[in-house]
């Protein structure tokens, strides 16, 4: 696979087997069925030894190592260690958003910021979707912590997801509902 300009001159010539744009000088490319990073010439900066690595958002890339989830800069450089469990979906829930991500460590969840410090201890079971105030499980109740880490309502109900838009959908005593 290759990328060309608009009058057809090779951008980066046909290297590897797959190419997809990682920043504007690097390229995530694909070897053997394995993930790397590259610059426009072609010249590795992080050797295709990946079982997967995601777009860049917030600054930071999700890599996939040996069956662990660790993440790269907008250079291609490791900045937190592939040390934290894969778990389902982590190509949509494990991306930066607010400076944080999901992670699971033991099998629990947590937040850590973008230098990989933990930001919200791994106690809950789940935690949805980073934003104003997230969803977390914990011994089968959910509830919402805000973006600080404070619990701001009670784990109460039966199921909950993140807020958007200023409400948050809920499940309790068998009926969903909408809070604020």
């Amino acid at each position: 696979e290759a990328i060309i300009d608009s009058v057809g001159s090779f951008v980066v010539k046909p290297f590897f087997d797959e190419v997809d744009f990682f920043s504007d000088t690097l390229l995530i490319y694909i070897e053997n069925e394995k993930y790397g990073i590259c610059n426009l010439n072609g010249n590795p900066v992080l050797v295709a030894n990946y079982e997967y690595i995601g777009k860049l958002v917030d600054n930071r890339a999700i890599i996939v190592d040996q069956g662990k989830i660790g993440y790269v800069n907008e250079n291609g450089e490791i900045i937190i260690p592939a040390t934290y469990e894969v778990y389902p979906n982590y190509q949509s829930y494990g991306n930066f958003k607010l400076g944080l991500t999901k992670v699971s460590k033991n099998g629990k969840a947590g937040l850590i910021d973008e230098n990989g410090k933990t930001f919200v201890p791994f106690n809950f079971n789940e935690i949805g979707l980073i934003s104003e105030y997230m969803a977390c499980m914990k011994n089968n109740k959910w509830g919402y912590f805000d973006k600080m880490g404070k619990e701001r309502i009670k784990l109460n109900y039966e199921y909950a997801e993140s807020f958007r838009n200023g409400c948050g959908i809920i499940t309790k005593d068998s009926l969903m509902g909408v809070i604020d």
